[in-house]
């Protein structure tokens, strides 16, 4: 996602910040002998593979069946015949656990999915990456190019000096808006705090456009996740010190502020019926014109950019999400492909992931589909460039930057807990409760965080008692 704008690109960035990169011990630099290696091809790295059959399972996602589309070009230069098998998150997160706990060797390779990646990979079920990026025979390291990746999930992938997992998407929150309702109110641009944001909410709120929507469900994937902008943004943290340190923290004065502050903008300001929704509500009522902003990803926000199927296409604007008193903090998602440690041809299945994310697959079906990539080069390329170009916006750029922010911060590790699904469930249902008036913020939070305790304790991890806050 290289910018040509001014400023310092993702990138540039990386290349200034050896922190950033979180495992500098898989850049290594070429030496001389492999930089004249040019020779190599995926072509002649799967010669004595050719006839193998290998079995892929993932979550059905716009890039993995977009994939499955593809794969008849693996098989051409390869001579591996690769059988995808697609399914539901919920399913395929419940049997990727039965396959990897019993140490299957029915799958050669999985998607990795990104609250999946602690509780994957520091259980031991997961192979590392790293001898095969640095097997000359399987792999070229300047076309694989480590450093064009999602470096937040490069990070999130890798332990001490070994590479777990390569991400095919790369997903992040942005703030979208309504400029011909702005236009109408004399709102001259979007907000740029959350203090700003209930002040335009108030501005422009009406009976027929409301001024928010957002996501209401309680389960994990849903309010948690949307709600973690505003938590992180006041200051608020889910645990004291992840990973380390596991002591919940949600009843905090920021966390408990962070909120209240939520459920006002769904109930004051917010489409009637709203703190209920699940993602498509959310995006439909976008699409129908119901309301003005909307906080979430940008793989959610694109349909509301499709003219066939929304009343607002030409009407709406990206930016980056407020920022709070604490600072701010755009979620950041992606999804990846990885080896089980009982894989049966763990070769083979490094060629394929190494396909299935190489730069020109990538862009490939990013210009063929709604699949999202997870490399710079794609994102700097004319074809994805001009798809992101939304309304005179370069929501690529966005992407961009907020990919640089959450390199260089590493603020998205409270969710790579292994118990993770079960707090943001929990949590879903405390926001909720606040939202429909059963409890008041402070109430709702306290009840919340003890809950949570509980969920670590029980999970086995690391609480300090001296940090729990005890209003």
């Amino acid at each position: 996602m290289t910018s040509r704008r001014k400023g310092v690109t993702r990138r540039q960035f990386l290349q200034q910040s050896a922190t950033a990169a979180g495992a500098a011990g898989l850049f290594t630099i070429l030496t001389p002998r492999e930089s004249a290696a040019q020779q190599w091809s995926l072509a002649t790295a799967a010669q004595p593979y050719r006839g193998a059959r290998l079995r892929v399972m993932s979550a059905s996602a716009p890039y993995v069946e977009e994939l499955k589309k593809q794969l008849p070009d693996f098989t051409k230069e390869t001579g591996i015949e690769v059988r995808l098998e697609t399914m539901s998150y919920q399913l395929f997160a419940q049997r990727g656990d039965m396959e990897l706990s019993g140490g299957s060797s029915s799958y050669e390779a999985m998607m990795i999915i990104f609250t999946h990646v602690g509780r994957w990979v520091d259980v031991g079920w997961v192979q590392s990456l790293t001898p095969y990026i640095d097997n000359t025979k399987l792999t070229d390291k300047a076309a694989l190019d480590l450093a064009d990746f999602s470096q937040p999930a490069i990070r999130n992938y890798t332990r001490g000096k070994d590479l777990y997992a390569l991400p095919y998407m790369a997903n992040s929150t942005l703030l979208m808006y309504r400029s011909d309702v702005f236009e109408k109110f004399g709102v001259k641009q979007p907000p740029a705090t959350f203090d700003e944001l209930m002040e335009v909410a108030a501005k422009i709120h009406t009976p027929e456009v409301a001024a928010f929507v957002s996501r209401g469900n309680p389960a994990s994937p849903h309010l948690s996740y949307v709600w973690s902008n505003y938590c992180l943004g006041f200051g608020g943290r889910f645990f004291k010190n992840p990973p380390e340190n596991l002591t919940p923290v949600l009843n905090s004065p920021q966390a408990i502020k962070a909120a209240e502050f939520y459920a006002t903008l769904m109930t004051k300001y917010g489409v009637p019926g709203s703190t209920n929704y699940a993602i498509d509500e959310a995006v439909q009522a976008m699409q129908q014109g119901k309301a003005a902003m909307t906080i979430d990803s940008i793989d959610v926000l694109s349909p509301i950019m499709v003219k066939e199927k929304s009343l607002v296409a030409d009407k709406v604007k990206v930016a980056m999400i407020p920022k709070g008193p604490g600072g701010q903090f755009p979620m950041v998602v992606f999804h990846g492909f990885m080896i089980p440690k009982g894989s049966p041809n763990k070769e083979a299945a490094w060629l394929f992931i190494q396909w299935a994310t190489s730069k020109d697959r990538m862009t490939k079906i990013a210009t063929q589909s709604d699949g999202l990539g997870a490399r710079d080069s794609v994102y700097s390329s004319a074809p994805i460039q001009k798809r992101f170009m939304w309304n005179g916006v370069d929501a690529g750029a966005l992407m961009n930057q907020v990919q640089a922010l959450a390199a260089k911060e590493n603020y998205m590790n409270f969710r790579q807990v292994t118990f993770f699904q079960a707090v943001g469930d929990r949590v879903g249902v405390a926001i909720q409760e606040i939202m429909t008036g059963k409890r008041s913020a402070k109430e709702s939070m306290e009840a919340c965080n003890a809950d949570l305790v509980n969920i670590v304790k029980r999970a086995g991890g690391k609480i300090n008692e001296a940090d729990l806050i005890k209003n």
